[in-house]
């Protein structure tokens, strides 16, 4: 399952992507990815660099969370970006926002994720 969204609160523009997994397979991919955060500095995908990983305290959200940021070169511009994943018993709901105005202030937003997820466990039962 995917889904998509856009919210905007100020400058930031703050995307979601939902996806549903095996539960095993979702506590792997959460396990996965707080290692890449601490351990990794850079990759690439889809012929974007990003550089800069930086891990970031994770709100207290659903059974576990990772927060993130990073520096994308995306056609030759710097895109500061920040990333908030959650895992909500098998579902992973992956934050991502942008703010183009003040690269300093780039943070997916708290209010977003509680909303999210609120709704998210509301449907999940």
């Amino acid at each position: 399952m995917f889904f998509h969204s856009l919210a905007v609160l100020d400058a930031t523009v703050t995307s979601l992507a939902l996806l549903a997994h095996e539960q095993a397979d979702a506590e792997k991919i959460m396990a996965g990815l707080r290692t890449a955060t601490e351990k990794c500095t850079g990759y690439e995908h889809a012929d974007y660099e990003y550089s800069g990983v930086e891990a970031l305290d994770a709100p207290d959200a659903g059974d576990e969370a990772v927060s993130y940021k990073v520096t994308g070169d995306i056609d030759g511009d710097k895109v500061p970006m920040a990333f908030t994943v959650v895992r909500s018993s098998s579902t992973i709901v992956s934050f991502y926002a942008i703010n183009m105005l003040d690269a300093k202030k780039v943070e997916v937003p708290a209010e977003v994720v509680d909303a999210q997820l609120a709704k998210l466990e509301k449907v999940a039962g």
